[in-house]
């Protein structure tokens, strides 16, 4: 097919004498030149938006007061997590607070959550239930589902079953105390090699996916 992309204007007699079969190759060979052009003139395209974009909104996390302080922690265990959404307290929650003895300051001391979340032979019996294990993990892959496994149990004894969309941020000093219980062998929480971690209210659903 000769005629530049002038030539196959929409609207041309050109375009409008060639079959379905033709014009479909032609918007293909359009789209792909689209793509190769020089996009660094072009005010359609300026220069790595989305590269920006997640810049700009990484500088504004950081400049966010609960990254700097623990002034929202009224627990007295939560420590400062890497994103806003993880610096959430307990007693911010009003699920969590629900479930909270009078006589405790923090729901890590609470006696369901402990033997529900932290205590590894009940955690391991859900991570096997769940995943239909016929063998133990290796040791750092282990201790990370059973992680998994603690921050599912706290959201569904909090929050009872949420959606796949309806995620709920797990607390500081919860996320704290499961990661003592069941730590990482190298420490590493976040990052982005296979082992880490990262933000718990996903790790807790993401089990789903896990294969084991």
């Amino acid at each position: 097919m000769a005629g530049s992309q002038a030539d196959f204007d929409t609207d041309s007699e050109a375009w409008n004498s060639l079959t379905k079969e033709e014009r479909t190759n032609k918007l293909l060979e359009m789209m792909r030149t689209a793509q190769l052009r020089d996009k660094d003139n072009d005010p359609c395209f300026p220069n790595d938006p989305l590269r920006q974009t997640t810049s700009q909104a990484a500088h504004a996390e950081t400049a966010h007061p609960r990254l700097q302080n623990l002034d929202w922690c009224t627990c007295k265990n939560c420590i400062i997590m890497p994103t806003v959404l993880e610096n959430i307290c307990c007693r911010e929650i009003s699920n969590v607070l629900k479930l909270m003895d009078p006589s405790h300051s923090c729901i890590v001391e609470n006696t369901t959550f402990i033997e529900r979340c932290l205590k590894e032979d009940f955690v391991y019996f859900i991570l096997r239930l769940l995943k239909n294990l016929k063998t133990r993990p290796s040791d750092d892959d282990y201790h990370r589902y059973l992680r998994m496994t603690g921050y599912r149990t706290f959201t569904v004894w909090v929050h009872d079953f949420l959606g796949k969309k309806n995620r709920r941020p797990i607390p500081s000093c919860v996320v704290t105390a499961i990661r003592t219980a069941f730590p990482d062998s190298h420490n590493l929480y976040r990052g982005f090699i296979p082992l880490e971690d990262y933000a718990a209210v996903n790790m807790a659903q993401d089990l789903d996916f896990v294969l084991l």
